[in-house]
């Protein structure tokens, strides 16, 4: 705006009549008119962007959401199809031994209507001694327990029969409404992905955005750069001054310090954007990468390329779900644009345990793993740490 100022005053100072002077300043207003158009067009811009940054972010965390539901219901499903099988099977079970018991059944009738219409009384009546009406006697009241028994066992066998046959029928009943919820999630999930698709598609090529983007994720990064500072300030706080990490990597006797060149890989992959400067090639806006930017599959295990405590895991603007790691030392590691994070805050966490997934929240770009690797306040070339 300046420069356009001091284009449209300079004339005026070899003016040589008032009429001239005039005149140059009502172009000096129009060219101010215009100015103030542009801005405010710019603002209105700026404010939409704002408002696409925030609707990216509330997808993304619905997308996670919704993404969590479908793997508990997919768990669910799982244990309730287990458990339709293990009643299925004892279903079988039953109606075999009812089919055992039921032909044993038949076969006592049988006996019973061959031997002829003989009352209990008639049977003892016929005994030739006292001893024989006893046998007889015991003999009868015998097999009458077993009819009676076999008799219970079947009615029992029935009843559970129709109880183990409800409960199948509510757990397929169950199954079918878990499948239905868990589509309905399935399908929401895709829907956001349209709309976030759209929503990057809309603005893609618009210059305003991508300087928007720049502002954000600068203040984003120093965010960041605040939260480890303060980390730093309260870890050193309580260190004894001989505790306390040298300002000089080189002096250090962390493990990351004496295995630079060796330390493992967070996510295998190829390097999509170095640490550095980096020049945009259409709009030819300069911006400072903190850390390296590497490729790989949505998914994909995220480990911890160092032993250490869990400082933050949640989600974080312009840096999407974060995990940063306190490795003592001084050092620290940031794992950024997770699609899942596995760990938690304050975890004390292992060289090669899961920090999470590759995906791409809060980020405009495919999935990659956004890796940083810092040393007290200031970030280092992380390619300069890992195994060549």
């Amino acid at each position: 705006m300046s420069i356009l100022l001091s284009i449209a005053i300079i004339p005026t100072l070899y003016a040589e009549t008032d009429q001239e002077v005039e005149q140059k300043k009502q172009e000096l207003n129009k060219i101010r008119r215009q100015i103030d158009n542009i801005e405010s067009k710019r603002n209105t811009l700026i404010k939409k962007q704002r408002n696409i940054q925030k609707e990216l972010g509330s997808i993304d965390r619905e997308l996670g959401r919704a993404e969590k539901v479908v793997l508990d219901y997919n768990w669910i499903i799982h244990v309730n199809h287990k458990k339709i099988k293990k009643l299925r099977a004892e279903l079988d079970d039953i109606s075999a031994q009812l089919t055992e018991r039921q032909q044993i059944m038949g076969h006592r009738l049988r006996a019973v209507f061959m031997s002829g219409k003989y009352t209990f009384l008639e049977v003892l009546l016929g005994s030739d001694s006292f001893v024989d009406l006893i046998r007889r006697y015991e003999f009868l009241k015998l097999v009458s327990q077993q009819d009676h028994e076999l008799y219970e066992n079947i009615r029992s066998t029935q009843e559970l029969k129709l109880a183990k046959m409800q409960e199948l029928n509510s757990k397929v009943g169950d199954a079918k409404t878990l499948l239905v919820e868990k589509k309905s999630y399935e399908k929401r999930i895709v829907q956001r992905h349209t709309e976030r698709q759209q929503l990057l598609k809309s603005v893609k090529n618009d210059r305003g955005k991508h300087e928007q983007m720049i502002i954000e994720l600068k203040a984003a990064a120093q965010r960041v750069d605040s939260f480890i500072k303060n980390l730093n300030k309260r870890r050193e706080g309580v260190l004894a001054p001989e505790e306390v990490p040298s300002t000089n990597i080189g002096e250090s006797a962390h493990y990351l310090a004496k295995h630079k060149g060796r330390i493992p890989w967070p996510v295998r992959g190829k390097i999509l954007e170095g640490y550095g400067k980096k020049v945009h090639p259409r709009y030819q806006t300069v911006t400072f990468n903190k850390g390296i930017n590497i490729q790989a599959k949505k998914g994909a295990g995220v480990k911890a390329v160092c032993d250490g405590k869990v400082a933050f895991a949640d989600w974080f603007s312009g840096y999407g779900k974060l995990v940063i790691i306190d490795h003592d030392g001084g050092f620290y590691s940031l794992y950024a644009h997770l699609d899942q994070i596995k760990t938690s805050r304050n975890r004390q966490i292992k060289q090669g345990a899961a920090v999470g997934t590759v995906g791409n929240s809060g980020s405009t770009e495919s999935s990659h793993l956004h890796f940083e690797l810092r040393y007290r306040d200031k970030t280092v070339n992380p390619s300069l740490w890992l195994k060549r």
